[in-house]
Order: structure tokens, then C-alpha cells, then sequence
């Protein structure tokens, strides 16, 4: 249960570009968007000798969480608005983010349809980006 509230796919992109894209992407719709985190720097400053490649981007559909605490009253946490981009064993370039259409599905009413249009909004940013 756990592996499906992430959505975990490859991308169709090296590191660096799929950064760039995911960027570019949050940047034409309009997206808040926040620092970028090196996690490689941070695992090799706390010791890690073979730390991958890994960034974390601060990506947010635009009003995303006022909407959904209109939408709840409230009553939701805010989305984390985070996408992970790493680098794996098999070279291969990932990213992993919070499944927010499986999200919608466990919600209710106002809620849920509002959560379903910020997967929309995601799905769409992230469709020639990923596999």
C-alpha cells in the first residue's frame, strides 16, 4: 500500500535535463516553486561514500493547497509539494512524487474533486517528461 501512494516512474530525460524540465514545466503553468535540494551533497557531507545523484525540487500546482483547504474546510494537510529526482543503480534517471489521483480517490466530495484537478494539473506537467 505504502509503494502506491508514490508515483515512481522513469524518466525519459538524463538528470540534469529532467531537472530542468520538471522546472520549465512549473515555471509555464504557473506553479509556486521553491529551492532546489542537493541530497547527494548532504548524504556525502554526512559520510555516505557512494550517494547517487538526487535532487529535491519544491513544485506546487498554483493555489494547489489554498484549493484544497477551501475545498476541505480546513480539515487536509497541506500537500508536501515535492518531486524527487534521482539517479539509480541502473543509471537510470527516476522521479518519485506523492500519487495525488490515488489521494483523490480516498477523499470525499468538494475535496476529492479538487485533489482529481491537481493530479490533472501534474499528469499534464510531468506527461513528456516521463515514461
Amino acid at each position: 500500500m505504502m509503494a502506491m501512494m508514490f508515483d515512481y516512474r522513469k524518466s525519459k530525460l538524463g538528470f540534469e535535463e529532467t531537472i530542468s524540465a520538471i522546472n520549465a514545466a512549473a515555471a509555464k503553468r504557473g506553479w509556486q516553486s521553491g529551492p532546489v535540494h542537493d541530497i547527494q551533497a548532504a548524504m556525502k557531507q554526512s559520510g555516505a561514500s557512494d550517494a547517487k545523484r538526487m535532487k529535491v525540487l519544491e513544485a506546487c500546482p498554483k493555489n494547489a493547497n489554498e484549493r484544497l483547504s477551501k475545498a476541505s474546510g480546513g480539515k487536509l494537510p497541506p500537500l508536501p509539494c515535492r518531486v524527487t529526482i534521482f539517479e539509480a543503480k541502473d543509471a537510470k534517471t527516476y522521479v518519485v512524487r506523492m500519487n495525488t489521483a490515488l489521494l483523490a480517490r480516498g477523499l470525499k466530495d468538494e475535496s476529492s474533486k479538487v485533489m482529481t484537478e491537481i493530479a490533472a494539473e501534474e499528469a499534464a506537467a510531468f506527461k513528456d517528461i516521463l515514461e
